[in-house]
Protein backbone atom coordinates (compact mmCIF):
# COMPACT_ATOMS: atom_id res chain seq x y z
CA UNK A 1 0.00 0.00 0.00
CA UNK A 2 1.01 3.65 -0.95
CA UNK A 3 2.68 5.20 2.36
CA UNK A 4 4.03 8.48 3.19
CA UNK A 5 5.90 9.46 0.03
CA UNK A 6 8.39 12.01 -0.91
CA UNK A 7 6.93 15.44 -0.99
CA UNK A 8 8.97 17.36 -3.74
CA UNK A 9 9.34 21.05 -3.60
CA UNK A 10 10.61 22.93 -6.59
CA UNK A 11 13.64 25.49 -5.04
CA UNK A 12 12.98 28.72 -6.92
CA UNK A 13 16.56 29.89 -7.32
CA UNK A 14 16.95 27.23 -9.65
CA UNK A 15 14.19 28.12 -11.98
CA UNK A 16 12.12 25.16 -11.07
CA UNK A 17 14.62 22.94 -12.28
CA UNK A 18 16.14 21.27 -8.92
CA UNK A 19 13.91 20.18 -6.35
CA UNK A 20 13.83 19.22 -2.49
CA UNK A 21 12.23 16.48 -0.27
CA UNK A 22 12.54 15.33 3.11
CA UNK A 23 13.42 11.86 4.17
CA UNK A 24 14.03 11.04 7.14
CA UNK A 25 17.24 11.98 8.62
CA UNK A 26 18.32 13.36 5.03
CA UNK A 27 17.13 15.68 2.26
CA UNK A 28 16.83 14.52 -1.19
CA UNK A 29 17.96 16.84 -4.34
CA UNK A 30 16.54 15.96 -7.51
CA UNK A 31 16.72 16.95 -10.99
CA UNK A 32 15.49 15.24 -13.99
CA UNK A 33 18.20 12.24 -14.21
CA UNK A 34 19.92 12.64 -11.14
CA UNK A 35 18.85 12.44 -7.37
CA UNK A 36 20.97 13.19 -4.38
CA UNK A 37 20.35 12.13 -0.77
CA UNK A 38 22.22 14.41 2.45
CA UNK A 39 22.17 14.53 6.06
CA UNK A 40 20.93 17.16 7.64
CA UNK A 41 23.62 18.41 8.87
CA UNK A 42 25.44 19.25 5.42
CA UNK A 43 22.14 19.48 3.70
CA UNK A 44 22.07 23.37 4.56
CA UNK A 45 25.13 24.22 3.20
CA UNK A 46 24.93 21.77 0.17
CA UNK A 47 21.40 23.49 -0.78
CA UNK A 48 22.92 27.05 -0.54
CA UNK A 49 25.76 26.04 -2.77
CA UNK A 50 23.22 24.92 -5.21
CA UNK A 51 21.68 28.30 -5.23
CA UNK A 52 24.60 30.11 -5.70
CA UNK A 53 27.18 28.13 -7.53
CA UNK A 54 29.74 28.42 -4.44
CA UNK A 55 32.09 25.98 -3.72
CA UNK A 56 31.59 22.93 -0.82
CA UNK A 57 35.45 22.64 -0.58
CA UNK A 58 34.89 19.07 -0.41
CA UNK A 59 35.77 16.95 -3.38
CA UNK A 60 32.43 14.16 -2.71
CA UNK A 61 30.10 17.18 -1.85
CA UNK A 62 30.97 19.21 -4.85
CA UNK A 63 30.54 15.99 -7.64
CA UNK A 64 27.63 16.00 -6.25
CA UNK A 65 26.39 19.48 -6.55
CA UNK A 66 28.48 19.79 -10.41
CA UNK A 67 26.55 16.53 -10.90
CA UNK A 68 22.85 17.87 -10.09
CA UNK A 69 23.53 21.30 -11.77
CA UNK A 70 24.72 20.21 -14.81
CA UNK A 71 21.79 17.33 -15.39
CA UNK A 72 19.49 19.94 -14.05
CA UNK A 73 20.96 22.59 -17.28
CA UNK A 74 20.43 19.51 -19.77
CA UNK A 75 17.32 19.05 -18.67
CA UNK A 76 15.97 22.33 -18.91
CA UNK A 77 17.90 22.58 -22.49
CA UNK A 78 16.44 19.56 -23.80
CA UNK A 79 12.98 20.99 -22.44
CA UNK A 80 13.30 24.21 -24.64
CA UNK A 81 14.98 22.12 -27.75
CA UNK A 82 11.77 19.79 -27.16
CA UNK A 83 9.88 22.60 -28.55
CA UNK A 84 11.62 24.78 -30.56
CA UNK A 85 13.04 22.23 -33.08
CA UNK A 86 11.82 22.04 -36.46
CA UNK A 87 9.10 19.40 -37.39
CA UNK A 88 11.23 16.88 -38.85
CA UNK A 89 9.12 13.47 -39.04
CA UNK A 90 11.55 10.18 -38.02
CA UNK A 91 8.87 8.15 -38.00
CA UNK A 92 5.54 6.93 -40.26
CA UNK A 93 2.60 5.85 -38.37
CA UNK A 94 -0.04 4.16 -41.13
CA UNK A 95 -3.92 3.87 -40.24
CA UNK A 96 -5.16 1.91 -43.31
CA UNK A 97 -8.88 2.12 -42.33
CA UNK A 98 -11.30 2.31 -39.76
CA UNK A 99 -12.45 -1.40 -40.28
CA UNK A 100 -12.59 -3.54 -36.93
CA UNK A 101 -13.23 -7.30 -36.23
CA UNK A 102 -13.99 -6.51 -32.39
CA UNK A 103 -16.05 -3.94 -30.52
CA UNK A 104 -14.29 -2.58 -27.95
CA UNK A 105 -15.72 -0.70 -24.98
CA UNK A 106 -13.40 2.01 -24.76
CA UNK A 107 -12.80 2.45 -28.40
CA UNK A 108 -11.81 5.98 -29.09
CA UNK A 109 -11.98 5.52 -33.56
CA UNK A 110 -15.13 5.11 -33.83
CA UNK A 111 -14.33 1.98 -36.09
CA UNK A 112 -16.47 1.49 -38.85
CA UNK A 113 -20.42 -0.66 -38.31
CA UNK A 114 -20.15 -1.83 -41.65
CA UNK A 115 -18.74 -5.34 -42.52
CA UNK A 116 -17.77 -4.05 -46.19
CA UNK A 117 -14.50 -2.72 -46.02
CA UNK A 118 -13.92 0.95 -46.60
CA UNK A 119 -11.18 2.20 -48.92
CA UNK A 120 -7.71 2.02 -47.38
CA UNK A 121 -5.04 5.12 -47.48
CA UNK A 122 -4.15 5.97 -51.10
CA UNK A 123 -0.73 3.77 -51.44
CA UNK A 124 0.31 6.94 -53.59
CA UNK A 125 0.03 8.95 -50.48
CA UNK A 126 2.30 6.00 -48.49
CA UNK A 127 4.45 6.46 -51.37
CA UNK A 128 5.20 10.59 -50.88
CA UNK A 129 5.03 10.27 -47.12
CA UNK A 130 7.22 7.06 -46.82
CA UNK A 131 10.56 9.24 -48.98
CA UNK A 132 9.96 12.20 -47.15
CA UNK A 133 10.12 10.02 -44.33
CA UNK A 134 13.31 8.33 -45.10
CA UNK A 135 15.06 11.28 -46.48
CA UNK A 136 14.53 12.79 -42.96
CA UNK A 137 15.86 9.76 -41.17
CA UNK A 138 18.83 9.97 -43.58
CA UNK A 139 20.01 13.14 -43.05
CA UNK A 140 19.74 12.24 -39.09
CA UNK A 141 21.49 9.01 -39.34
CA UNK A 142 18.75 6.93 -37.42
CA UNK A 143 16.61 4.35 -38.73
CA UNK A 144 13.22 5.18 -40.93
CA UNK A 145 10.53 3.77 -38.15
CA UNK A 146 7.44 2.51 -39.90
CA UNK A 147 4.39 1.51 -38.08
CA UNK A 148 0.86 -0.28 -38.70
CA UNK A 149 -1.82 0.93 -36.30
CA UNK A 150 -5.08 1.79 -36.50
CA UNK A 151 -8.75 3.28 -36.29
CA UNK A 152 -9.47 -0.55 -37.18
CA UNK A 153 -7.37 -3.50 -37.11
CA UNK A 154 -4.48 -3.17 -39.57
CA UNK A 155 -4.67 -6.84 -40.98
CA UNK A 156 -8.01 -6.15 -42.05
CA UNK A 157 -6.28 -5.11 -45.13
CA UNK A 158 -3.87 -7.61 -45.82
CA UNK A 159 -3.31 -6.51 -49.63
CA UNK A 160 -2.24 -3.66 -48.61
CA UNK A 161 -0.92 -3.98 -45.80
CA UNK A 162 1.80 -5.98 -47.98
CA UNK A 163 1.94 -3.09 -50.64
CA UNK A 164 2.37 -0.31 -47.60
CA UNK A 165 5.29 -2.46 -46.15
CA UNK A 166 6.99 -2.91 -49.74
CA UNK A 167 6.65 0.77 -50.66
CA UNK A 168 8.47 1.78 -46.47
CA UNK A 169 10.94 -1.00 -47.34
CA UNK A 170 12.01 0.23 -50.73
CA UNK A 171 12.06 4.33 -49.50
CA UNK A 172 14.16 3.43 -46.37
CA UNK A 173 17.00 1.47 -49.29
CA UNK A 174 16.46 4.20 -51.91
CA UNK A 175 17.81 6.60 -48.89
CA UNK A 176 20.43 3.72 -47.48
CA UNK A 177 18.98 3.76 -44.09
CA UNK A 178 17.88 0.71 -42.09
CA UNK A 179 13.95 0.44 -41.52
CA UNK A 180 12.10 -1.14 -37.97
CA UNK A 181 8.50 -2.51 -38.31
CA UNK A 182 6.45 -2.30 -36.12
CA UNK A 183 2.49 -3.57 -36.16
CA UNK A 184 -0.42 -3.13 -33.50
CA UNK A 185 -2.60 -5.60 -33.79
CA UNK A 186 -5.66 -7.25 -31.62
CA UNK A 187 -4.64 -10.43 -32.72
CA UNK A 188 -7.70 -11.90 -33.58
CA UNK A 189 -6.91 -13.37 -37.33
CA UNK A 190 -5.95 -16.64 -39.30
CA UNK A 191 -3.19 -18.43 -38.09
CA UNK A 192 -1.50 -17.84 -41.76
CA UNK A 193 -1.48 -13.93 -41.30
CA UNK A 194 0.04 -14.32 -37.86
CA UNK A 195 3.02 -16.36 -39.12
CA UNK A 196 2.91 -13.62 -42.08
CA UNK A 197 3.36 -10.91 -38.86
CA UNK A 198 6.08 -13.02 -37.60
CA UNK A 199 8.28 -13.13 -41.02
CA UNK A 200 7.49 -9.56 -41.60
CA UNK A 201 8.26 -7.53 -38.65
CA UNK A 202 10.73 -6.52 -36.43
CA UNK A 203 7.88 -5.96 -33.04
CA UNK A 204 4.45 -6.45 -32.45
CA UNK A 205 2.42 -5.30 -30.37
CA UNK A 206 -0.36 -7.66 -29.34
CA UNK A 207 -3.54 -6.00 -27.47
CA UNK A 208 -4.97 -8.68 -24.63
CA UNK A 209 -7.02 -7.02 -21.39
CA UNK A 210 -6.70 -10.29 -19.28
CA UNK A 211 -8.35 -13.33 -18.96
CA UNK A 212 -11.73 -14.24 -21.01
CA UNK A 213 -13.81 -13.26 -18.88
CA UNK A 214 -12.66 -9.64 -18.60
CA UNK A 215 -11.26 -9.95 -22.30
CA UNK A 216 -15.04 -11.49 -23.53
CA UNK A 217 -16.03 -8.39 -21.96
CA UNK A 218 -13.88 -5.61 -22.60
CA UNK A 219 -13.06 -6.86 -26.19
CA UNK A 220 -15.21 -8.85 -27.93
CA UNK A 221 -16.48 -9.72 -31.30
CA UNK A 222 -18.20 -7.26 -33.46
CA UNK A 223 -21.51 -9.66 -33.05
CA UNK A 224 -20.35 -11.06 -29.94
CA UNK A 225 -20.62 -14.53 -31.39
CA UNK A 226 -17.54 -15.87 -29.56
CA UNK A 227 -14.45 -15.22 -27.05
CA UNK A 228 -11.32 -13.62 -28.41
CA UNK A 229 -8.88 -15.21 -26.05
CA UNK A 230 -8.01 -18.24 -27.70
CA UNK A 231 -7.01 -16.37 -30.55
CA UNK A 232 -5.06 -13.76 -29.15
CA UNK A 233 -3.32 -16.96 -27.59
CA UNK A 234 -2.71 -18.70 -30.68
CA UNK A 235 -1.64 -16.05 -32.11
CA UNK A 236 1.22 -15.35 -28.99
CA UNK A 237 2.23 -18.85 -29.65
CA UNK A 238 3.07 -18.76 -33.36
CA UNK A 239 5.14 -15.62 -32.38
CA UNK A 240 6.89 -17.82 -30.15
CA UNK A 241 7.34 -20.28 -32.45
CA UNK A 242 9.04 -18.02 -34.79
CA UNK A 243 11.21 -16.44 -31.93
CA UNK A 244 9.77 -12.81 -32.69
CA UNK A 245 9.89 -10.18 -30.21
CA UNK A 246 6.24 -8.75 -29.17
CA UNK A 247 4.73 -6.78 -26.60
CA UNK A 248 1.05 -7.08 -24.72
CA UNK A 249 -1.19 -3.57 -24.74
CA UNK A 250 -3.61 -4.00 -21.90
CA UNK A 251 -5.99 -1.60 -21.03
CA UNK A 252 -7.25 -1.39 -17.53
CA UNK A 253 -10.58 0.14 -17.01
CA UNK A 254 -12.64 0.83 -13.12
CA UNK A 255 -13.56 -2.52 -13.91
CA UNK A 256 -10.26 -4.02 -13.80
CA UNK A 257 -8.00 -1.41 -11.52
CA UNK A 258 -8.54 -3.73 -8.78
CA UNK A 259 -7.15 -7.36 -11.04
CA UNK A 260 -4.31 -5.95 -12.40
CA UNK A 261 -2.04 -8.49 -10.91
CA UNK A 262 -4.37 -11.10 -11.87
CA UNK A 263 -4.31 -9.96 -15.50
CA UNK A 264 0.00 -10.05 -15.08
CA UNK A 265 -0.30 -13.47 -13.78
CA UNK A 266 -2.80 -14.32 -17.11
CA UNK A 267 -0.33 -12.77 -19.21
CA UNK A 268 2.84 -13.43 -17.97
CA UNK A 269 1.58 -17.27 -17.73
CA UNK A 270 -0.28 -17.94 -21.20
CA UNK A 271 0.80 -14.97 -23.37
CA UNK A 272 4.71 -14.13 -21.99
CA UNK A 273 5.62 -10.91 -24.06
CA UNK A 274 8.65 -9.42 -23.32
CA UNK A 275 7.00 -6.33 -21.95
CA UNK A 276 3.14 -5.79 -21.12
CA UNK A 277 2.40 -1.67 -21.59
CA UNK A 278 -0.06 -1.20 -19.28
CA UNK A 279 -2.60 2.28 -19.89
CA UNK A 280 -5.19 3.49 -17.91
CA UNK A 281 -8.16 4.00 -20.25
CA UNK A 282 -8.46 6.82 -22.85
CA UNK A 283 -11.75 9.25 -22.55
CA UNK A 284 -14.85 10.15 -21.29
CA UNK A 285 -17.53 10.60 -24.00
CA UNK A 286 -16.58 7.15 -25.36
CA UNK A 287 -16.16 5.26 -22.05
CA UNK A 288 -19.29 4.22 -20.57
CA UNK A 289 -19.39 5.13 -16.65
CA UNK A 290 -18.62 1.44 -15.57
CA UNK A 291 -15.20 1.25 -16.92
CA UNK A 292 -14.02 5.18 -16.81
CA UNK A 293 -11.37 6.06 -14.42
CA UNK A 294 -11.38 9.39 -12.25
CA UNK A 295 -8.69 10.82 -10.00
CA UNK A 296 -10.52 9.51 -6.78
CA UNK A 297 -9.44 6.13 -8.25
CA UNK A 298 -5.41 7.20 -8.71
CA UNK A 299 -4.29 5.51 -5.52
CA UNK A 300 -5.75 2.56 -5.81
CA UNK A 301 -4.98 2.14 -9.14
CA UNK A 302 -1.11 2.51 -8.32
CA UNK A 303 -1.40 0.00 -5.49
CA UNK A 304 -2.69 -2.54 -7.77
CA UNK A 305 -0.02 -1.43 -10.45
CA UNK A 306 2.61 -2.16 -8.31
CA UNK A 307 1.81 -5.60 -7.22
CA UNK A 308 1.37 -6.87 -10.66
CA UNK A 309 4.54 -4.68 -11.47
CA UNK A 310 6.31 -7.31 -8.79
CA UNK A 311 4.45 -10.19 -10.00
CA UNK A 312 5.65 -9.59 -13.59
CA UNK A 313 9.32 -8.71 -13.09
CA UNK A 314 9.19 -12.23 -11.05
CA UNK A 315 7.89 -14.07 -14.45
CA UNK A 316 11.11 -12.03 -16.25
CA UNK A 317 8.63 -9.80 -17.81
CA UNK A 318 8.41 -5.74 -17.86
CA UNK A 319 4.86 -4.11 -16.25
CA UNK A 320 5.13 -0.72 -17.53
CA UNK A 321 3.64 2.92 -18.21
CA UNK A 322 4.41 5.35 -21.11
CA UNK A 323 2.35 8.32 -19.09
CA UNK A 324 6.03 9.19 -17.26
CA UNK A 325 9.31 8.06 -17.96
CA UNK A 326 11.92 9.09 -15.46
CA UNK A 327 15.30 9.78 -17.12
CA UNK A 328 13.31 10.60 -20.50
CA UNK A 329 12.15 14.39 -21.20
CA UNK A 330 9.11 15.00 -22.99
CA UNK A 331 5.62 16.17 -22.88
CA UNK A 332 2.21 15.12 -24.10
CA UNK A 333 1.49 12.57 -26.88
CA UNK A 334 1.22 14.89 -29.54
CA UNK A 335 2.97 13.84 -32.77
CA UNK A 336 4.82 17.56 -33.26
CA UNK A 337 6.79 16.34 -30.13
CA UNK A 338 7.41 12.69 -30.74
CA UNK A 339 9.21 13.28 -34.72
CA UNK A 340 5.94 11.51 -36.09
CA UNK A 341 4.13 11.64 -39.21
CA UNK A 342 0.83 9.92 -39.01
CA UNK A 343 -1.41 9.41 -42.30
CA UNK A 344 -5.14 7.79 -40.59
CA UNK A 345 -7.62 9.47 -43.71
CA UNK A 346 -6.87 10.29 -47.18
CA UNK A 347 -5.08 13.79 -47.96
CA UNK A 348 -4.97 14.77 -44.40
CA UNK A 349 -2.11 14.68 -42.02
CA UNK A 350 -3.50 15.13 -38.10
CA UNK A 351 -1.03 15.01 -35.07
CA UNK A 352 -2.96 13.36 -32.78
CA UNK A 353 -3.27 9.27 -32.36
CA UNK A 354 -6.67 9.55 -31.74
CA UNK A 355 -7.93 11.04 -34.81
CA UNK A 356 -8.63 8.18 -37.28
CA UNK A 357 -11.74 9.64 -37.98
CA UNK A 358 -11.49 12.59 -41.09
CA UNK A 359 -14.09 15.18 -39.43
CA UNK A 360 -12.65 15.08 -35.90
CA UNK A 361 -8.63 15.52 -37.26
CA UNK A 362 -9.74 18.69 -38.91
CA UNK A 363 -10.77 20.53 -36.15
CA UNK A 364 -8.04 23.33 -34.61
CA UNK A 365 -4.31 22.15 -34.28
CA UNK A 366 -5.12 18.98 -35.20
CA UNK A 367 -4.64 18.87 -39.09
CA UNK A 368 -1.16 19.54 -39.41
CA UNK A 369 -0.43 19.00 -42.70
CA UNK A 370 -1.82 17.38 -46.05
CA UNK A 371 -1.33 15.57 -49.13
CA UNK A 372 -1.48 18.12 -52.09
CA UNK A 373 -0.88 17.73 -55.83
CA UNK A 374 1.67 14.45 -55.01
CA UNK A 375 3.56 16.08 -52.35
CA UNK A 376 3.02 15.99 -48.36
CA UNK A 377 2.49 19.74 -47.68
CA UNK A 378 2.94 20.38 -43.83
CA UNK A 379 1.51 23.64 -42.24
CA UNK A 380 4.87 25.32 -40.66
CA UNK A 381 2.97 28.39 -39.00
CA UNK A 382 0.16 26.20 -37.27
CA UNK A 383 2.70 23.52 -36.03
CA UNK A 384 4.92 26.09 -34.57
CA UNK A 385 1.85 27.84 -32.70
CA UNK A 386 1.06 24.87 -31.89
CA UNK A 387 4.29 23.92 -30.23
CA UNK A 388 4.21 27.48 -28.31
CA UNK A 389 0.62 26.53 -27.35
CA UNK A 390 1.98 23.13 -25.86
CA UNK A 391 4.97 25.25 -24.20
CA UNK A 392 3.28 27.72 -22.41
CA UNK A 393 0.03 25.51 -20.60
CA UNK A 394 2.60 22.98 -19.77
CA UNK A 395 4.52 25.59 -17.90
CA UNK A 396 2.20 27.46 -16.50
CA UNK A 397 0.06 24.70 -15.13
CA UNK A 398 3.22 21.88 -13.99
CA UNK A 399 5.69 24.76 -13.45
CA UNK A 400 6.03 23.48 -9.55
CA UNK A 401 5.71 20.07 -10.13
CA UNK A 402 8.75 17.81 -9.95
CA UNK A 403 7.26 15.42 -12.17
CA UNK A 404 7.17 18.14 -15.10
CA UNK A 405 9.83 17.49 -17.65
CA UNK A 406 8.86 13.85 -18.25
CA UNK A 407 5.07 13.33 -18.07
CA UNK A 408 2.24 13.44 -20.64
CA UNK A 409 0.11 15.96 -18.25
CA UNK A 410 -3.92 14.39 -18.77
CA UNK A 411 -3.16 13.41 -22.60
CA UNK A 412 -4.91 11.98 -24.34
CA UNK A 413 -8.00 12.67 -21.95
CA UNK A 414 -7.46 16.48 -22.29
CA UNK A 415 -5.42 18.38 -25.22
CA UNK A 416 -3.71 21.32 -24.15
CA UNK A 417 -3.71 22.44 -27.51
CA UNK A 418 -7.66 22.97 -27.99
CA UNK A 419 -7.92 24.52 -24.60
CA UNK A 420 -7.02 25.06 -21.16
CA UNK A 421 -7.45 22.43 -18.48
CA UNK A 422 -11.04 22.72 -17.24
CA UNK A 423 -9.17 21.69 -13.51
CA UNK A 424 -5.78 21.62 -12.92
CA UNK A 425 -3.44 18.98 -14.39
CA UNK A 426 -2.46 17.84 -10.34
CA UNK A 427 -6.11 16.62 -9.85
CA UNK A 428 -6.30 14.55 -13.18
CA UNK A 429 -6.20 10.76 -13.09
CA UNK A 430 -3.40 10.75 -15.01
CA UNK A 431 -1.71 13.72 -13.52
CA UNK A 432 -1.88 12.11 -10.10
CA UNK A 433 -1.32 8.42 -11.17
CA UNK A 434 2.38 9.57 -12.91
CA UNK A 435 3.24 11.49 -9.93
CA UNK A 436 2.71 8.62 -7.45
CA UNK A 437 4.44 6.31 -9.47
CA UNK A 438 7.69 8.94 -9.92
CA UNK A 439 7.65 9.45 -6.71
CA UNK A 440 7.69 5.43 -5.61
CA UNK A 441 10.59 5.16 -8.03
CA UNK A 442 12.88 8.03 -6.10
CA UNK A 443 11.88 6.77 -2.91
CA UNK A 444 13.30 3.00 -4.15
CA UNK A 445 16.08 4.87 -5.42
CA UNK A 446 16.71 6.74 -2.46
CA UNK A 447 16.17 3.43 -0.20
CA UNK A 448 18.84 1.86 -1.87
CA UNK A 449 21.58 4.53 -0.50
CA UNK A 450 20.27 4.69 2.67
CA UNK A 451 22.99 4.56 5.49
CA UNK A 452 25.43 6.74 3.31
CA UNK A 453 25.50 10.51 4.17
CA UNK A 454 25.89 11.90 1.02
CA UNK A 455 25.47 10.26 -2.00
CA UNK A 456 24.50 10.29 -5.23
CA UNK A 457 22.57 8.34 -8.21
CA UNK A 458 21.89 8.59 -11.92
CA UNK A 459 17.69 8.04 -12.33
CA UNK A 460 17.93 4.61 -14.81
CA UNK A 461 15.69 4.67 -17.52
CA UNK A 462 12.20 3.28 -16.66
Amino acid sequence: MITALLNFMPIPETQNTVFRADFGKQTLYYTPGYLTGIDGELASTFEQAIKTGGSLGVVHLEQLKTNLLQSAKAAQNAWERLFSSPFTPLCLTLCPGNNCNLRCVYCYAKPSASSKKEAPLPLDLVESASVVVARNCSEAKQPFVVVFHGGGEPTLHFRWLEQALIIAENAAKKFHVPVFRYIATNGVMPKEKAVWLAKHFDLIGLSCDGPEEIQSVQRPFRNRRSSTSHWVEETARIFHLFQKPFHVRTTITAATLHRQAEIAAYVCERIHPQEIHVEPVYGKENVGSHFRLDSEQAEEFVNKFIEAETLAHNSGVRWQMSGSRLNEIHGPYCHILKSVMLLAVPRRIPLCFQYTNFSVAQQDYLDIGMYLDGQIVFQSEKIFQGLQVLKSRSDFFCSSCFNRFHCVRSCPDACLLLSDPLEPPEKSFRCRVQSLLARIKLQEIAKQHRGLSAWGAFVPKT
